[in-house]
């Protein structure tokens, strides 16, 4: 059997620190994740969306209010922050929730998020939340090429995700990140070597901590859980853009 490096075995034991400092936060009821789920909702107007060459950006009337704007920013950090296996099954009851949530801009060069641009409903925000609890299971520990890891989607990303999990009603959330592991370990088993970012994993690296992971949630029976710091950000504008787009798209200087 390989012997583990340094540097893997220090990787371990951060893995096993966060799963036992999960274990020891305050975990939400259904009643309490849905209260925190339901102040995502914007009490703002959504912006009429302008189409130009360049799109459709938004024009925010100047009375829009940025103070709800970063209070839904806050609420959906909350959630991400409270995340427990009840929280995640009361985002995918919330999935198809239409009150709007926050508008999205576009943003270009290696790392930048991937969402789509436009308004987000408190239901695609649930989705989108709920989505990475699985594949940033497997994701975070992927080779990154240009900033990003490279693209490996695999389970519930190629389809539905509430159907997905309907499917596997019987199987608690552990088991399913360990099935996209185990997806995702298959996909990246076909992955030719190339030259990764400075610091990042080597395939085989990948290989060995992804199977690790699928160890750990074996033997906890509990799952890990996503960052809030990537699971709660998305790029949204703020008072500046506003100003800026709709001083443009009025036809002042």
């Amino acid at each position: 059997m390989r012997a583990i490096s340094l540097r893997d075995q220090r990787w371990l034991c951060s893995v096993l620190s966060v799963g036992c400092l999960t274990l020891l936060a305050a975990a939400p009821d259904r009643k309490q994740a849905a209260k925190l789920i339901d102040a995502i909702a914007n009490r703002n107007k959504p912006p009429r969306l302008v189409k130009t060459r360049d799109g459709k950006p938004p024009l925010f009337p100047a009375e829009y209010d940025w103070k709800e704007e970063e209070r839904v920013k806050r609420a959906i950090r909350k959630v991400a922050e409270s995340m427990t296996p009840e929280v995640w099954e009361v985002l995918l009851e919330k999935a198809d929730d239409k009150r709007y949530a926050l508008t999205l801009k576009q943003l270009n060069g290696p790392g930048d998020d991937e969402c789509a641009v436009g308004h987000w409903t408190v239901g695609q925000i649930c989705r989108e939340i709920a989505g990475k609890q699985l594949s940033d299971t497997y994701r975070k520990h992927l080779p990154r090429a240009e900033t990003r890891p490279i693209g490996l989607l695999v389970g519930p990303y190629l389809g539905d995700l509430v159907a997905w999990r309907k499917k596997r009603k019987d199987k608690a959330l552990y088991e399913l990140q360990i099935e996209v592991c185990e997806m995702a370990l298959a996909e990246l088993a076909k992955v030719k070597e190339k030259e990764y970012d400075e610091g990042s994993p080597t395939k085989a690296q990948a290989l060995w901590r992804i199977k690790a992971q699928i160890q750990t949630l074996r033997k906890t029976k509990r799952p890990v859980f996503a960052e809030a710091e990537s699971a709660a950000w998305y790029p949204s504008y703020d008072p500046d853009d506003a100003k800026r787009y709709r001083e443009k798209l009025e036809g002042k200087k």
